[in-house]
């Protein structure tokens, strides 16, 4: 008798252990992967800041903008963002705003999202180049589109599909002066801004 409790005591701790084993790797089959992105849009409002001689042609201005991103890796993504913004300028003696848009397309290093259904402090930067026009409301200027580069730092605070973004951006301009002049001289300007962003 007990050789024979000995045995099915073997047996029994044997089937426990395979159920157990087989439970856990169906579980694992089924649990839920992390959630990663692939697209990444925000909305965003700030300030922008002329610096340098730029300052003495436009006062600070709101400025208003959204962005898009595509991950490429963790720690990648392509990104194509608009921004725009109505200063006043010393320029004109009247009609002295001017709508200043830019677009632009760069990469985004960052790091890595994760599982975004819980929250995450993710710092980034961005770095890319594009387009900037000036349109003038007086007509004693002249308008122009020139190129720009920019380059940004800031974080993402993620929580969930949502996340709230901190920017600071430093925009280089080809500049082309509205007057009849036209000189052409090299610009910049600063850019602070806090968004919105959602993950489809």
């Amino acid at each position: 008798m007990p050789d024979l409790n000995s045995s099915l005591m073997s047996r029994g701790f044997a089937v426990a252990a395979l159920t157990i084993a087989s439970a856990a790797a169906l579980a694992a089959q089924e649990a839920p992967a992390p959630y990663a992105p692939r697209f990444h849009v925000a909305t965003y409002a700030g300030a922008a800041i002329p610096t340098g001689s730029l300052s003495d042609s436009f006062d600070n201005s709101f400025l208003l903008g959204a962005q898009g991103t595509y991950a490429l890796g963790s720690h990648l993504e392509v990104l194509g963002d608009f921004d725009w913004t109505r200063p006043t300028t010393s320029l004109a003696s009247s009609d002295a705003h001017a709508d200043v848009y830019q677009t632009d397309v760069g990469v985004e290093f960052g790091a890595a999202r994760g599982n975004t259904r819980r929250w995450a402090m993710r710092p980034f930067a961005d770095l890319g180049a594009g387009f900037r026009r000036y349109d003038y409301a007086s007509s004693e200027l002249n308008d122009s589109s020139r190129p720009a580069g920019f380059a940004a730092v800031g974080t993402e605070f993620a929580l969930g599909r949502s996340a709230i973004r901190l920017a600071a951006r430093d925009n280089v301009l080809s500049y082309e002066s509205p007057l009849p002049d036209a000189t052409h001289s090299t610009k910049n300007d600063l850019g602070l801004t806090l968004g919105v962003g959602f993950h489809p």
